[in-house]
């Protein structure tokens, strides 16, 4: 919703995309500053997709190369953008690492929109970071947008995961690396606030940024299985 009340406000202290540095006009004042232009760079993903994984796809083919070799524990993923545009790429940027936590508003208000779409009033899970990363980025990058998931657009949230314990940095593993290093890092919330029950336990969303090789999926996934969730799909915000 546009806010109309600020305009006065902006004419004397303009705001700028967070993405081009340009000023904003009128058109673009929102819950996020970012402008038009960018936000038509912002493209989301369209045609063909990877029915597991969610890589956008030039042959109209069901399954990538990487998820045919793989088997996961969790049905698929759904990205809205893909993480090789430049755009995609810089905003996401921008939020985790120049701390730029207004942007929670937008990544939320994009996820709210599939979730209802595909997963309504299914419970979502955001994917836990451990102390150490949290402490070192400042914020919980993730837990910022779940929050306005649940206040602002009426998700079901419950931080069903933990992260007990740092792992090493996966930008350089491979995937059965990846799922090496993550095995035992992950484990349920025993706070009672959280727990599932009934009709909630057959399916679960997990929600995360950037979807890689799909490891941190799977880990989470396998402690949901193993404590009665039947089944587990994921939605993020990018696939790479």
């Amino acid at each position: 919703m546009k806010n109309y009340f600020n305009y006065p406000v902006n004419i004397l202290f303009p705001e700028h995309c967070i993405i081009c540095g340009n000023e904003l006009c009128f058109t673009d004042i929102k819950d996020y500053p970012i402008c038009g232009t960018c936000l038509g760079k912002l493209k989301i993903i369209s045609g063909s997709r990877c029915t597991r994984c969610g890589l956008p796809l030039i042959e109209d083919v069901k399954e990538c190369i990487r998820c045919k070799t793989t088997g996961f524990t969790f049905s698929c993923n759904y990205s809205i953008y893909s993480y090789h545009d430049w755009a995609v790429k810089e905003v996401l940027y921008m939020y985790k690492f120049r701390k730029k936590k207004i942007l929670s508003g937008f990544f939320a208000e994009k996820i709210a929109g599939i979730l209802n779409l595909k997963y309504a009033g299914i419970v979502v899970v955001p994917v836990p970071s451990d102390r150490k990363s949290l402490k070192k980025r400042g914020f919980d990058h993730i837990g910022e947008i779940a929050d306005l998931l649940e206040r602002k657009h009426g998700i079901k949230i419950k931080h069903l995961l933990k992260k007990r314990i740092k792992t090493r940095e996966q930008k350089s593993l491979e995937y059965k690396e990846r799922i090496e290093n993550l095995k035992g890092s992950i484990s349920m919330n025993t706070d009672p606030a959280h727990m599932l029950s009934g009709q909630e336990l057959e399916l679960v969303v997990l929600f995360d940024d950037i979807f890689t090789t799909g490891a941190t999926m799977e880990e989470c996934s396998r402690v949901l299985k193993r404590n009665g969730v039947k089944d587990i799909v994921s939605v993020t915000v990018a696939v790479d």
